[in-house]
């Protein structure tokens, strides 16, 4: 999106849009809207979403480079291939990583309940990761 007008306004209209999809959430817990965002593909995404970040460029520009496909061509192909190592990643690296520091912490005395809430930035601790690399209920 290279228009001045968005440039300008854009990321200011879309910071409120997100806001308001999170309000109305939030204070709709039963609604078709936050139904959807309850789907598992979606939470699955979610999980993957670092992954995806870093790696889709390198996987659309090295299959545009490569075999000379456009770029919605590369999307299509890509998409799968990027999924499937954002995947991969997060099950073989960024959770062994995540439950090794945790139990590091733990021999360290570091106690979650301790402290809840303490963030500087007013956050929550992150959720309890099962062997499976799903959140744990709280």
């Amino acid at each position: 999106m290279n228009s001045r007008l968005f440039d300008s306004i854009g990321f200011t209209l879309v910071a409120f849009g997100s806001m308001a999809l999170i309000a109305y959430v939030l204070t709709h817990p039963e609604s078709f809207v936050s139904r959807v965002l309850r789907w598992r593909v979606l939470g699955f995404l979610g999980t993957i979403s670092y992954g995806m970040y870093l790696f889709h460029l390198f996987f659309l520009d090295a299959a545009r480079r490569l075999f000379r496909m456009t770029e919605h061509q590369a999307v299509v192909i890509t998409l799968p291939l990027t999924i499937l190592a954002c995947w991969l990643s997060y099950r073989y690296y960024e959770r062994p990583l995540v439950l090794y520091g945790r139990k590091w912490l733990d021999r360290q005395g570091y106690s979650r309940a301790s402290h809840e809430g303490s963030s500087s930035l007013g956050t929550s601790p992150a959720p309890e990761i099962s062997q499976r690399g799903e959140a744990l209920p709280s």
